[in-house]
């Protein structure tokens, strides 16, 4: 018997109203449960006879597929608005302990205990250290810290930053980490810092400019809220679509939500990335169903009210895109639009392309050529705008030269690692050596096997 079935129970009992669930706003859908693999959070009303419900259909789900529950493992956590009487009647039906503040369901915590969130967090910092406890760690050359880092301790905080965007001061500190690691290895504690050849913004920029191809954990906590910001807008997933939106944005689209209302870490994050989605979608125009006032389907979108022409004449005014059509036609109507708009608004809404179809606009993602935004795709835009760019001249520039060796030595698969990152550490001059500072001499010799390729 599968947790489909309890699932399904659940849902009986809620349309049966033998359940309440929980609802996140007046017109959101109730929730009865939360479920990921073998992890299950059921939710209901704080009342001793729904909870007596909630139980029966847990013990017909456990006689029948042989599961129990693990009470010593199971948590309860009621609103602050729950009388006491009430607390020790449920907990009668459940005796089970209080939630406790900062306990970890999939990785992240449920309720926070304090203002900053990041010391909430402060068990990805654990998970870098406990990476280095093993032996391997211990014993690699530079070539081997940097596929380690680039394949364990980068992804170690993925999972968290895919719904969390952490601060500045937050990433430094894992940069910080994996910086050291790669100067030092692993060091025991209380040692002296490593002195760094190179910034640690060189040794991140891709291979192309002169880089070792570390991703940037700042930009990769961006990309991954953009993507999921991308995924609400477009309804990847209704059922949260709707729910986020009956909480946050009932009478608007998710464009115009606005910032200044109490908020979860999750939305939190999303409002702070969704400026770089707004300067880079728009909706490519079909049947005409996006909306004139709250949705992005034309460059001047943001501003379109202050576009209106005074005093206004056509009341009521447009809603939708088809609404400044001409009837049975998908053809701008000028009439309508001068009379709505002053004339550089008509002007570009006259340039906005139409793409006659019968099907739903579509969002689209501007920097890409098919118009998806995936977390890659944002993360190459993300570097697009970086300032950060290596100098024409002094110690740290690199020739054409230089840099056409060391992708020609990337590129031979005869050369081993530990040559490839003794000549990138020798070209990008993060050795330390009596040479003066600014030169290197390259070996070449027909002889040599990695030089006669």
């Amino acid at each position: 018997m599968s947790f489909t079935s309890l699932s399904i129970r659940l849902q009986q009992a809620l349309q049966d109203n033998n359940l309440h669930g929980i609802s996140m706003g007046p017109n959101a859908p109730r929730l009865h449960s939360l479920l990921f693999a073998d992890d299950l959070i059921i939710c209901g009303k704080a009342d001793v006879r729904e909870a007596q419900v909630i139980k029966n259909i847990l013990d017909d789900f456990c006689q029948n597929s042989g599961q129990t529950p693990n009470l010593s493992k199971s948590y309860i956590y009621f609103s602050k608005n729950v009388p006491s009487i009430i607390k020790n009647q449920v907990h009668g039906v459940f005796p089970v302990q209080n939630l406790k503040p900062n306990t970890l369901h999939l990785g992240h915590p449920l309720i926070f205990s304090h203002k900053d969130k990041n010391r909430a967090y402060n068990f990805i910092t654990n998970k870098f250290f406990a990476k280095f406890g093993t032996l391997k760690a211990n014993t690699l050359n530079h070539a081997g810290r940097l596929q380690y880092i680039k394949s364990v301790l980068s992804s170690i905080p993925i999972y968290y930053t895919s719904t969390v965007l952490f601060s500045k001061t937050f990433i430094e500190k894992l940069n910080s980490i994996m910086r050291k690691f790669w100067w030092a290895g692993v060091q025991e504690e209380n040692q002296t810092t490593p002195i760094p050849f190179r910034s640690w913004e060189d040794i991140c920029k891709p291979t192309q400019q002169g880089g070792l191809g570390i991703r940037d954990l700042e930009l990769v906590n961006q990309s991954l809220l953009i993507n999921l910001a991308w995924n609400i807008a477009t309804d990847k997933n209704p059922l949260l679509s709707d729910i986020l939106k009956a909480k946050y944005y009932p009478s608007t689209s998710f464009w115009k939500a606005s910032a200044n209302v109490s908020k979860s870490i999750y939305w939190s994050s999303i409002l702070k990335v969704r400026h770089h989605l707004n300067s880079n979608v728009i909706y490519q125009i079909h049947n005409g169903n996006t909306s004139i006032w709250s949705q992005p389907w034309c460059s001047i979108w943001k501003n379109v009210h202050d576009s209106l022409s005074l005093p206004i004449v056509n009341n009521p005014l447009p809603a939708k895109v088809s609404d400044l059509w001409n009837q049975n036609t998908q053809t701008w109507n000028h009439h309508l639009l001068s009379t709505t708009f002053n004339d550089p608004a008509v002007h570009n809404i006259e340039s906005t392309p139409i793409v006659p179809h019968t099907d739903n606009d579509i969002l689209r993602w501007v920097p890409t050529k098919d118009g998806i935004c995936t977390t890659k795709a944002a993360y190459s835009h993300l570097c697009s705008l970086q300032t950060h760019q290596l100098p024409n001249q002094g110690p740290r520039s690199i020739s054409e030269q230089a840099n056409k060796i060391l992708h020609s030595t990337r590129k031979c698969k005869l050369i081993p690692p530990i040559i490839k990152t003794f000549a990138w550490k020798l070209i990008r001059r993060a050795l330390a050596t009596a040479v003066r500072a600014g030169t290197f001499s390259i070996h070449k010799d027909m002889n040599c096997a990695y030089c006669a390729q």
